[in-house]
């Protein structure tokens, strides 16, 4: 047993000796030698230091070594400049069959552990092509990490266009373009077949095929992408699946595919007891038991933060929200110290004002960023996690509480990964897989010659660790399209019907049946009666000024298109979620920021002038702490249901309160924010923006009607002015045009043309970085 050699140090160095004779002979593969070699490196780092140099080119990490002073190192320098000779990349074994099977095939499918360095590879691969690329990802999380990556690869290189929606724009300065986009935008780009030359479909994460809904648009949209493009390679990536060769077969594709389990990055399991800390090898049978265990004296978070390093917290979003991680881990964020670098209050800065977090909106997740400690959540805000991303990267986080929105491939490695509980979604693979990933995090992945990597992976249940470890990743073998779920709305069973017959209307991605209904007659007439309401002259009304007649109009002339787009009456629980998100559609329809839709809902939902009136009173000295208190326990906070994508036949009742039973004086504004992201993410984007857009869109193609055509520009864009609708299309939010003001003088799909001299008064450093992709 590998700890009962730890203080032998001639043992040590005859099985570090083996360990490389292994390495040699099969590659990095076998994951118990990583964990050896992270503790020996760890706990015998004199010894470990004269097999490093070795030790890197045994593990095929070529950019990381120098010149070779043994004759084993001499061997593999061969290997490694006949690698760099055919790709002027010193890449890794592994990277370099990739890049090559990519090269040699028109289909690939392939998985690699996280520490493969496949961002990397990707970066150098799309160097190469001359026409256009697509990136196809699972999420706009990592649409934003992928945007930002690229375009600082190709900072140097203007005239190649990164954007992550489908447009023909700057057509006067672009040689070629690379799209970054989810599966629910890449439809977009079949209705501009003649205006793009595709050279490759990347498809990252790609196991999102076996989700039971997206995994339906998925199939759709890679069969389109086949009948569209048949000469555009196609990748496939996941991460430690031991299949990926099913991935083609259920897509019915040619091609060739590779599950690589090579390993760079070593890890060092701890679990946390009430005696302590004990070493443990989840591999071994029975490591649970504390015979089979090693006591370490060291409690290696503490030792970590106070050595400067990061650490992540794999947490509930309850314990977040609740802010029960303040007393659960309370002993680690008491050593976490102002933060006073001005780079980093320059973020928080911008996250603060991002959110209007002020006077009595206090935010906890800007009150933790101060102590350098980073909140990350599937319902914060896309902006605002950019900016998390870049804070932690830049080496300003301490420590990071997060849920699951790390696991699909944001690239936030950190020095120790604390997992609190060992909750994941999905089947028993999908949990595999999401341990895997998350494990993943634990270990930093440097450029530093001649240095070993690993990472602490510290638990209070190794048995569930050890079981998971062990078990075998795989997808599934048959396609959504081919399975039969009894238990699956009807509008997903349409869908997935008129994929496997191909009855799926090109120019709009969807089922030739649902098109027809939603253009019936009666439909018209509900459009009719909605532009009537909605527009004043030819501009869209406020919605404040509608009558309270007019707003429950409103609510049911959008549901009852709604319900034909689904093809049903929509459940209790639905409608409740619907009205709620039309109303932010709305608002978002008139061009309010993020931050406007904060102020309306918080105006709406929490009474936010009774409370500042309150807080008036009080500062004023006109009432005192406690009459303030009762007050504020007195405004209740109105009923707002969870968000939830649309169509969802479980939600057949009135579901509970986004807010609970909080009260003016308990509100926390942080789940305002949340919530209100996670409407306009799942609902709006997601479930209403598309279905209303068609209507809109085919009612003008039949009328001709220049209200509907401003209506679609509402919907997508939140305005009818062209130079806002381009500034959008080339990527700027609605936050950043209001920063650059007059600065434009025009934009159209040629270019953008900025005044020199007013465009230098724009201080914000983002919304310049993209700037001077244009300029």
């Amino acid at each position: 047993m590998i700890f009962d050699i730890l203080n032998n140090p001639e043992k040590i160095e005859n099985d570090l000796q083996q360990i490389l004779l292994d390495l040699h002979e099969h590659g990095p593969i076998n994951q118990e030698n990583l964990e050896k070699l992270a503790l020996y490196k760890y706990f015998a780092s004199d010894i470990f230091k004269k097999y490093e140099s070795d030790l890197m080119y045994l593990l095929g990490l070529f950019y990381k070594t120098e010149k070779s002073d043994s004759l084993l190192s001499f061997a593999y320098s061969l290997f490694k400049d006949e690698i760099y000779k055919q790709t002027n990349n010193y890449f890794t074994p592994v990277q370099n069959s990739i890049y090559s099977e990519i090269e040699n095939n028109i289909n690939y499918s392939f998985s690699a552990p996280t520490s493969t360095g496949k961002s990397f590879l990707f970066r150098e691969l799309l160097k190469k092509y001359k026409n256009d690329v697509v990136i196809v990802v699972p999420s706009r999380a990592l649409i934003a990490e992928y945007i930002a990556v690229l375009r600082n690869t190709f900072k140097e290189d203007k005239s190649i266009l990164i954007l992550s929606f489908v447009e023909n724009i700057n057509i006067l300065k672009t040689s070629r373009r690379i799209f970054v986009l989810t599966p629910e935008r890449l439809p977009e780009l079949y209705k501009n077949k003649y205006s793009f030359k595709v050279d490759l479909f990347l498809f990252d994460e790609a196991q999102i095929a076996d989700d039971k809904i997206r995994g339906i648009n998925f199939a759709n949209i890679v069969k389109q992408s086949e009948k569209k493009y048949p000469d555009a390679k196609k990748v496939f990536a996941h991460p430690f699946i031991e299949n990926p060769d099913v991935q083609l077969e259920k897509l019915n594709l040619q091609g060739s595919s590779h599950s690589f389990n090579q390993m760079t990055v070593g890890k060092i399991f701890i679990q946390e007891k009430q005696k302590g800390y004990y070493l443990f090898n989840p591999y071994d049978e029975n490591s649970h038991l504390l015979r089979n265990q090693y006591f370490f004296d060291t409690d290696i978070i503490e030792k970590l933060l106070r050595e400067h390093k990061t650490i992540l917290f794999y947490v509930s979003k309850a314990s977040i929200v609740s802010k029960r991680i303040l007393s659960d881990f309370k002993k680690y964020i008491t050593l976490c110290e102002e933060v006073n670098n001005p780079e980093a209050l320059e973020i928080i800065e911008k996250i603060q004002n991002y959110i209007d977090a002020k006077d009595e909106r206090n935010s906890f997740l800007v009150y933790m960023l101060k102590k350098g400690i980073v909140i990350h959540h599937g319902s914060i805000p896309l902006d605002i996690r950019f900016l998390l991303e870049k804070f932690t990267n830049l080496g300003f986080a301490k420590i990071c509480f997060s849920t699951s929105t790390l696991l699909q491939g944001v690239n936030m490695p950190f020095d120790a990964l604390f997992i609190d509980n060992f909750r994941f979604y999905g089947n028993n693979d999908e949990k595999n897989l999401g341990l895997k990933n998350l494990i993943g995090r634990a270990g930093r992945t440097t450029n530093s010659y001649n240095n070993f990597e690993y990472g602490f992976i510290v638990v209070r249940n190794s048995k569930t660790l050890s079981e998971r470890l062990k078990q075998k990743s795989m997808v599934e073998s048959t396609s959504v399209i081919e399975n039969n779920d009894p238990q699956m709305d009807d509008y997903y069973s349409e869908t997935k019907d008129a994929v496997k017959e191909n009855t799926i209307d090109a120019e709009y991605n969807e089922p030739e049946t649902r098109l027809k209904r939603i253009t019936s007659s009666e439909i018209q007439r509900i459009v009719e009666r909605l532009i009537s309401i909605l527009f004043e002259k030819e501009i869209m009304r406020e919605y404040g000024s509608f009558s309270e007649k007019e707003r429950g109009e409103v609510r049911l002339l959008f549901r009852h298109i709604y319900e034909k787009y689904i093809n049903r009456q929509l459940l209790t629980g639905e409608i409740d979620i619907f009205n709620t998100a039309l109303i932010i559609l709305l608002w978002r329809m008139q061009g309010n920021s993020f931050k406007k839709i904060l102020n309306l809902r918080y105006a709406l939902i929490a009474h936010g002038s009774e409370i500042r009136n309150i807080i008036k009173l009080f500062d004023n000295g006109q009432i005192s702490r406690e009459e303030e208190q009762r007050f504020l326990e007195g405004i209740a906070i109105e009923y707002t249901p969870i968000p939830q994508t649309l169509p969802n036949k479980s939600l057949q009742r009135k579901g509970p309160s986004s807010f609970g039973w909080a009260t003016a004086y308990s509100f926390d504004y942080d789940s305002l924010v949340y919530d209100t992201y996670d409407y306009l993410d799942k609902v709006v984007e997601f479930s209403l923006i598309n279905p209303f857009t068609i209507v809109f869109q085919k009612y003008f193609e039949e009328t001709g009607n220049i209200k509907a055509e401003r209506m679609i520009s509402y919907l997508k864009y939140g305005s009818i002015d062209k130079t806002k609708i381009y500034l959008q299309k080339y990527g700027f939010s609605y936050d950043q045009i209001d920063l650059l003001g007059d600065s434009v003088i025009s934009a159209d799909e040629n270019h953008i043309i900025f005044d020199e001299n007013k465009i230098k008064n724009v201080k914000d450093p983002i919304t310049m970085e993209l700037v001077s992709r244009y300029i």
